[in-house]
């Protein structure tokens, strides 16, 4: 089992797409949050093969909401750093600036 640590610069994403599908219906910001957090749980899982993006980060498409998970696992500190949740028509360079 791993741990997970989101970078605050994943958390500033999360945050930004709560505030946004809040702003568009109340309640759907507090679903978005619930299926980002089902989604996280998914990345320990060694039966599902990611998309490598660049060296050792991943991307995890998420199912219900048009976002992508970046992420890297450490397996010796069995840890899952996140380093960012982009919207899919968000340009994917954001994410190449983090690391």
């Amino acid at each position: 089992m791993y741990d997970y640590k989101l970078l605050p610069s994943a958390k500033q994403d999360v945050v930004g797409a709560f505030k946004w599908y809040e702003k568009e219906s109340k309640g759907l910001g507090y679903l978005f949050m619930q299926e980002l957090s089902s989604e996280i749980k998914k990345l320990d899982n060694p039966l599902i093969k990611e998309r490598r993006v660049f060296l050792d980060f991943q991307k995890h498409i998420c199912k219900k909401f048009p976002y992508y998970i970046y992420y890297k696992k450490d397996g010796d500190k069995k840890l899952i750093i996140i380093f960012a949740v982009l919207h899919k028509k968000q340009d994917s360079s954001q994410f190449y600036n983090r690391i």
